[in-house]
């Protein structure tokens, strides 16, 4: 004798589901063609368009370098790096008779700062700030929604939707 599931028998039919065809413009042809997607794969391919925006705009970020990171590297300064007794200089800065003087901004090893000539400096000093940034936004954040949760549960979602909204556009706009 089989044994058989308790829960198993005939499953309900899922409110969200999609369907495919072979033919269409939606389908990924194959083995998938003409067969139906419910649930949490349905929901996937509905947003299909939203995460492939998604995922590329997070590519996106990833591989760039945004303008206050480029911004913090010029406003890092320290003294000029003097050179060890086997005419060493850190990396940003080159031996040149006897002291080190700053890579050109051409050079790759340049420290990407005009007032420090110490790559290992201006990196670490930007990074520092960088995580300042973050958490006082993340605390910001944090704050936002202890504040609002409650607003958002007596006023309703649409309204708070509207009114953050409006309030992005206005903090973009200064």
């Amino acid at each position: 004798a089989a044994l058989v599931h308790p829960m198993a028998g005939p499953k309900p039919a899922m409110a969200a589901s999609a369907k495919w065809s072979a033919g269409s413009n939606d389908d990924f042809g194959g083995e998938g063609a003409g067969r139906t997607c419910s649930g949490a794969c349905a929901a996937l391919w509905v947003m299909r368009r939203f995460l492939f925006c998604f995922v590329v705009a997070q590519i996106f970020e990833s591989s760039s370098q945004d303008p206050l990171t480029a911004f913090l590297y010029t406003t890092v300064s320290c003294p000029q790096p003097v050179p060890t007794p086997g005419g060493w200089c850190p990396v940003g800065a080159r031996y040149s008779d006897g002291v080190c003087a700053p890579q050109p901004r051409s050079s790759p090893e340049w420290s990407m700062s005009p007032q420090c000539a110490d790559r290992r400096l201006v990196v670490g000093e930007v990074a520092h700030l960088k995580g300042y940034l973050m958490s006082m936004g993340h605390t910001g954040n944090l704050g936002v929604a202890v504040l609002f949760g409650p607003l958002i549960d007596s006023w309703g979602r649409k309204p708070m939707l509207l009114m953050s909204v409006a309030c992005q556009a206005v903090f973009c706009s200064i």
